[in-house]
């Protein structure tokens, strides 16, 4: 898309939110660069206001500063929790084939399923 862009065969974005543009800041500085050069015309989103003036060029930078904060807030938690699953002694992620997370059992009990479903200790 930004290749299209840059050569000129487009004007305009249109997207769901800002935070589905940039992954990181050197995407939302590509797009704001763009804006600037006149390369980006219109940038159209359903629940977010984008005018191209200082203000606009702001409030854009900052919903992709907001959204990469919280990916990062994100990666942590899913971390943090991973950490916790291990100190528990539960196996974290999806249980290997053939066992099943039995949550009225002790974390470090295993048990397997045999062919008709039912579990076995």
């Amino acid at each position: 898309m930004m290749k299209a862009i840059e050569k000129g065969q487009a004007d305009g974005i249109l997207a769901w939110h800002p935070d589905r543009l940039a992954r990181n800041s050197v995407d939302g500085g590509r797009i704001i660069y763009l804006v600037d050069t006149g390369k980006i015309t219109a940038l159209k989103f359903p629940s977010f206001w984008f005018e191209n003036t200082p203000q606009g060029k702001f409030m854009l930078s900052i919903a992709f500063r907001a959204e990469q904060v919280l990916r990062g807030h994100l990666s942590e938690s899913v971390k943090r929790g991973i950490r916790q699953k291990l100190r528990l002694g539960w196996f974290p992620g999806r249980p290997p084939i053939g066992y099943v997370n039995e949550p009225r059992c002790e974390p470090s009990s295993l048990t397997t399923r045999s062919a008709t479903g039912q579990a076995a200790v």
